[in-house]
């Protein structure tokens, strides 16, 4: 959303050299950095690359519509999407400003995580469409496990610019919490 977080990974996994500040490493960690930026061949569109059906099944129904989508400047349910998205931000920083609040907290999904391979099976749950649809910030923290002892998290989400008041709360939270710990299947260090 542009807000530096690739940014922060190139800068922590060494890819990225040019910025101001400090920056110290721990000794003893190495870090891989998966690009989220797709290397694409940018001769073609998307209705070429679609027409070349090297995609997983998955992602067929989304990028054959995309194909034949109008562009977003062009597109009427784009301009709705934008115009929902500023009356959600809104509504929700009426609510805040009305209760006094400086942050909001929800699990970082409603349903436990998906097995590897779990396809339409489980519903996916995901919250953090919330903070993403506002363009607010957030931080997670562990809250605790399912009862498979896989992880569940809590999301912290603030008003604009409050990332500061966020680390805290959030810092707070694990320290009166101390809910994490490596999963049972990680041999010890």
């Amino acid at each position: 959303n542009g807000s530096g977080k690739s940014t922060v990974m190139k800068i922590i996994a060494g890819v990225e050299d040019k910025y101001n500040g400090d920056v110290t490493f721990a000794k003893g960690y190495s870090i891989g950095y998966l690009e989220q930026e797709p290397q694409l061949d940018e001769t073609k569109t998307v209705k070429e690359i679609v027409e070349l059906e090297k995609y997983h099944p998955l992602h067929e129904v989304s990028l054959k519509a995309t194909a034949i989508a109008p562009s977003p400047q062009k597109d009427p349910i784009v301009h709705a999407l934008e115009a929902e998205e500023i009356r959600m931000r809104k509504a929700y920083e009426e609510a805040m400003q009305r209760e006094n609040l400086d942050a909001f907290i929800l699990p970082v999904a409603s349903f436990p995580p998906k097995l590897n391979g779990d396809r339409n099976v489980t519903p996916p749950g995901a919250t953090t469409w919330i903070a993403s649809g506002l363009h607010w910030p957030a931080a997670v923290v562990p809250m605790g496990y399912t009862y498979e002892d896989l992880p569940s998290g809590l999301q912290i989400v603030g008003r604009p610019w409050t990332e500061t008041t966020l680390i805290e709360i959030a810092y707070a939270f694990e320290q009166a919490t101390n809910h994490r710990h490596p999963p049972s299947t990680v041999p010890p260090l």
